[in-house]
């Protein structure tokens, strides 16, 4: 078993400060510029094995690529399943994402579900929950 999720990190500059005479309405050009990287992480929560990537654009395609290599990268074949929860983002539900083809795609099992459905069949969070 096998999670995987996604944080985006990134700058996002703003000029706050600008030095005017005392009196004057301040006046300042701001350069509305993003830069995000995406980091992407498969971990599995039994062995602490970790794979994960870092990516400059992420959707369908992207994920789907990302599939393909986790799979090769872990050898996923007759003899390996791997059960593959990820969360309800749109790159995971779309229609275009690509499993891994050959016999990656009878091995590894991609299983959506909600935080909120997580938590509730977690026992380690029921644990914590009722504590």
């Amino acid at each position: 078993m096998w999670a995987e999720d996604e944080h985006r990190i990134g700058l996002h500059p703003v000029n706050r400060l600008v030095w005017v005479p005392l009196g004057e309405q301040p006046m300042a050009s701001v350069n509305w510029k993003y830069q995000w990287l995406w980091l992407v992480g498969f971990g599995c929560p039994t062995t602490g094995d970790t794979y994960w990537w870092i990516v400059p654009l992420l959707n369908s395609e992207v994920f789907s690529r990302l599939l393909a290599d986790f799979a090769q990268h872990f050898d996923l074949g007759k003899q390996k399943r791997v059960i593959l929860a990820v969360d309800q983002a749109a790159f995971h539900t779309s229609d275009k994402v690509r499993v891994p083809e050959a016999d990656f795609s009878r091995h590894l099992l991609i299983m959506k579900i909600t935080i909120k459905s997580f938590l509730a069949n977690c026992s380690c969070c029921k644990h914590h929950a009722m504590s």
